[in-house]
């Protein structure tokens, strides 16, 4: 075989292979989806048919009844939180389930429905054909069934709702009757005598955990160890290569800013976050390598993993808002030293909230005695209240300046003031530290346990709503300042980037009320309404809430919204087109261009907004009390704002004015520059714009000078002696006229002999040029061309008829007697 065909075999598969692959790849796609389409409403039957929704739905019922049953005792004996917690669980199941329901049997009984229809009523005298009957009676028997079913779903979902409402009052209650229970003090030899005299039993109750910890340990043998400790090694070695490489990249990468403090500042976070949760998760993986822990210890180790994840994140939200190493990087305006002097508090406070939260969790494992579960809540409130107390002292000491030093050439100056917030929040945290102490010693141990625990929580929250906050604000200011670094000054007025600069500041403003919610969440959690109430709450509204006979539902609202964005998008996007490239391309004159897309645009936003109206379930017939509304407001308030929107209407259909016209409307005379809803703009000579309502336009006296005819008329009056030579005078004024490059010729100028009087001829020259605009800088060029040549051909003009006597004082300054004068002012005509 040849080279040549050698070569040519591959060069041939490639190009069969590149014809017949794409044809092969659709068949298989299409085998796919034929075989998916075929397979899917088996599934679905499967899944979702009516009789396994009906066995679901029983099952639900009874769980509800259940659930029920277990409320209603836990009226005369209160039933524990975690019982409760379980209770809530059950019933969130039980509505997810019954929506579910709901939603997959509802087209099918709207199928049936329409199946039935079809087949009308059954006339009467007529004997039906028997297949007709069999079919029609199958269809109601089964409209009927899945009918009941979703009035069943329905009601299930109803009576969830209901049961987490009484779980949600309950756990209230409990916990306000937690609060106020009142036990022995910590000050009384009783409290401490009944837990001497427990403490053994409960260190006895303790050993199972540690042997059973003990012993999964040892069976793990060292090799499961040695990679434990190898990848605890390496996860340390990670976290500090990627502190470097986040140091680096915010240097370098990120333009100087508060937004390269924030991003550093989050990044911080998140790394001192998932470092112990890592070294957490290693170790309980470890333990549970090659044998399986009992489930309530699985569950301890798995809510330990989950304290160190919270101690990681205390800990970095401390060090990335105190930023002691860094103190230019700081995003909180703190001191040097006070920010050096609290820089070890954050992970004390982590340590301390991750190791009561575990004891409380083991307490719960082992079934710890009363007296130990009080003692473990004096503790925590000691340590918490003492931890924050020393850390508002410590601030405060540090922050106050030294002493000055007489030997000292000049004093260092004095602290920048601290702001207000500062000293409020340090008042709170005294007050909360002052009064949980005070519940110690009275002996409301649960409520200064809860204080001490809550003020601790609302720092650890406020701090990061303030971390998320300024990161958002940081972020939108820098995109904002890149926007308009790239187009310049001179382009940031554009459309498309105004609009961008508006979506990125609403969506950074949507971004910090998230942030805001979110906290108030949080700090509600330990209330009794936690995170998951919420979304339980939020979940209610999927069925919608009723106005009259509306029914807003989320999902339609949000809908709308859509429909009302895109619809004034695509309208002001045709606007545009019109005015920009379709209309200039006709016969109208630029301000019927301008009326027609003006008079569009109202249509249309008019049209969009009555098809949101309609998404959200609002026909236009039901429009009725809105207008009725709007006729008592405009009644009352709006009547002048009506008049001028009316107003514009009539002045862009019926165009007395247009855009371009030169106007004069009680004393304001200028050129028309827009014609809005409200109101229209008048541009005056001096170039300053008039704003003057519509309704002007309608009910006054308009002197519009464009109107019919844009021609400017030039008029010269001037008055010479009775021995003047007529006809050279004619000639001479008609020459000047003529002459002029901006006098037309058709009309053509003309000079007139007005009269003649015994001051002398009065003569009226006309003349016309294009637009009014120019027949002042026009007149004013041929008068200083008449008086040329008037002078060349030694012509002069007399004075007006009309003489005025003006008396002047000349002061003599020496004597200061007046001395009087009289001057006529010689007499002229009344126009030249």
């Amino acid at each position: 075989m040849t080279p040549t065909h050698c070569s040519s075999r591959p060069l041939l598969m490639q190009a069969m292979l590149k014809r017949w692959c794409p044809a092969l790849m659709r068949c298989l796609l299409v085998l796919c989806l034929a075989f998916f389409t075929a397979i899917a409403p088996v599934y679905a039957q499967d899944q979702g048919s009516p009789a396994e929704i009906s066995k679901t739905l029983d099952t639900v019922r009874a769980q509800i009844d259940a659930l029920q049953n277990d409320l209603d005792a836990a009226a005369e004996e209160p039933l524990e939180d975690s019982e409760l917690l379980r209770l809530r669980d059950t019933a969130q199941e039980a509505s997810k389930q019954a929506q579910q329901a709901e939603s997959t049997l509802e087209p099918l009984l709207a199928s049936m429905q329409a199946r039935l229809a079809e087949l009308g009523e059954p006339a009467t005298g007529i004997t039906e054909a028997p297949d007709v009957a069999t079919q029609r009676r199958e269809l109601s028997k089964n409209v009927s069934l899945l009918d009941a079913q979703i009035k069943l779903a329905r009601l299930i979902d109803v009576e969830a709702g209901q049961a987490n409402v009484r779980i949600l009052q309950l756990r209230r209650a409990q916990f306000q009757a937690e609060l106020g229970k009142r036990s022995n003090s910590v000050l009384d030899d009783d409290f401490w005598g009944e837990l001497r005299t427990l403490l053994p039993q409960d260190i006895n109750s303790l050993k199972p955990v540690w042997k059973e910890l003990k012993t999964a340990a040892q069976e793990q043998g060292k090799p499961i160890w040695l990679a434990v400790l190898l990848g605890i090694a390496v996860i340390i070695i990670v976290r500090k290569l990627a502190g470097r490489l986040l140091w680096t990249l915010t240097t370098t990468r990120v333009a100087p800013g508060r937004l390269r403090r924030s991003l550093y500042a989050t990044a911080q976070l998140a790394l001192a976050t998932v470092t112990p949760g890592a070294i957490a998760e290693i170790i309980h993986a470890g333990i549970n390598a090659q044998s399986t822990l009992p489930g309530d210890l699985d569950g301890l180790l798995n809510q330990a993993t989950g304290a160190a994840y919270f101690a990681g994140f205390v800990t970095g939200l401390g060090r990335a808002l105190l930023s002691a190493d860094r103190p230019t990087w700081r995003l909180i305006s703190l001191p040097d030293p006070v920010a050096s002097g609290l820089r070890w508090y954050p992970a004390v406070l982590a340590i301390t909230l991750a190791a009561g939260w575990m004891a409380q969790k083991l307490a719960t494992l082992v079934n710890a005695s009363l007296a130990a579960t009080v003692v473990q809540n004096s503790l925590m409130t000691l340590i918490l209240g003492t931890l924050l107390a020393h850390a508002m002292r410590r601030a405060t000491r540090l922050r106050r300046p030294p002493a000055p030093d007489p030997h000292a050439v000049a004093s260092e100056p004095a602290p920048a003031p601290m702001p207000a917030g500062y000293f409020f929040a340090r008042g709170l945290v005294w007050t909360a530290v002052i009064i949980s102490f005070a519940c110690l010693a009275l002996g409301y141990i649960a409520l200064g346990s809860f204080i001490s625990r809550q003020t601790a929580w609302v720092l650890i929250v406020l701090g990061s709503a303030y971390l998320l906050n300024g990161l958002i604000e940081d972020g939108s200011e820098s995109i904002l300042a890149a926007i308009k670094r790239n187009t310049g000054d001179e382009h940031y007025a554009r459309p498309m980037t105004r609009v961008r600069s508006q979506v990125i500041v609403l969506l950074a403003g949507a971004g910090r009320l998230l942030v805001l919610l979110l906290a108030l969440v949080l700090l509600a959690a330990p209330f009794g309404d936690g995170p998951a109430a919420w979304l339980q709450r939020l979940d209610y509204l999927h069925n919608g809430i009723a106005i009259g006979e509306i029914q807003l539902r989320p999902a339609t609202m949000v809908f709308a919204l859509v429909v009302l964005l895109i619809g004034f998008a695509a309208v002001k996007i045709v606007q545009v087109w019109l005015a920009r490239q379709y209309l200039p391309t006709t016969s109208l004159d630029p301000g019927m261009r301008l009326s027609a897309a003006t008079l569009f645009g109202y249509a249309g936003y008019v049209l969009v907004i009555a098809l949101s109206l309609s998404a959200v379930g609002i026909g236009l017939e039901r429009v009725a009390w809105i207008a009725s509304a709007l006729s008592v407001g405009i009644g009352f308030g709006l009547q002048a704002v009506v008049q001028n929107f009316v107003s514009g209407l009539i002045l862009l259909a019926e165009r007395p004015v247009k855009v371009g016209d030169w106007v004069t409307l009680s004393g304001v005379e200028g050129d028309i520059r827009r014609i809005n809803v409200r109101a229209t703009e008048i541009q005056m000579a001096d170039y300053s714009t008039i704003i003057v309502p519509n309704s002007e336009f309608i009910t006054k006296i308009v002197r519009n000078v464009t109107h019919e005819n844009p021609l400017g008329r030039v008029q010269i009056k001037l008055a010479l002696p009775l021995d003047s030579n007529a006809d050279q005078v004619h000639d001479l004024i008609l020459a000047a006229f003529t002459d002029n490059m901006d006098i037309l010729d058709d009309p053509a100028p003309d000079v007139m002999l007005e009269g003649v009087e015994t001051t002398g001829l009065i003569f009226n020259a006309t003349g016309y040029v294009h637009t009014p605009r120019a027949a002042y800088r026009v007149r004013s060029a041929l008068l200083f061309e008449l008086l040329r040549r008037f002078k060349a051909n030694k012509l002069t003009l007399i004075n007006p008829p009309a003489m005025v006597l003006k008396e002047t004082y000349v002061s003599d300054g020496a004597s200061g007697s007046g001395i009087q004068s009289r001057d006529s002012q010689a007499p002229e005509t009344d126009s030249v």
